[in-house]
């Protein structure tokens, strides 16, 4: 047997296996603990911070863009076959329009199907 190497002990019957105090208590120690008020104030900040970004939620009228790329749009209304969704631009246009017609080349089929269901 080589030199150094601590010969395994098997365990013995009735005797209780203790683990370290520090095994699976890493929340009582000091760093990590907070008091209740410090973690409701953090909640509420991140709470202000991001409400302002979900007030435009509410609105109920369109918006500039939002009635040529929704309500007058058939690919978003559902009117156009799936395929034929995956040659348009965002607006409904095809992205190769005859002559005399343009596209942004917005190519968002995803979000215009996403619209139609």
């Amino acid at each position: 047997k080589p030199a150094g190497l601590a010969e395994a002990s098997a365990p013995v019957a009735g005797a209780k296996c203790e683990r370290p105090a520090s095994v699976g208590r890493w929340a009582d120690n000091a760093a990590f603990q907070e008091s209740w008020g410090s973690q409701l104030a953090l909640g509420l900040c991140v709470v202000c911070l991001t409400l302002p970004y979900y007030i435009c939620v509410t609105y109920t009228s369109w918006f500039v863009d939002e009635g040529f790329a929704i309500y007058r749009n058939p690919d978003a209304k559902g009117e156009t076959p799936i395929l034929e969704v995956l040659k348009h631009d965002f607006w409904g246009t095809s992205l190769n329009p005859p002559e005399g017609y343009n596209t942004h080349k917005s190519y968002r089929p995803l979000v215009t199907l996403s619209y139609a269901a």
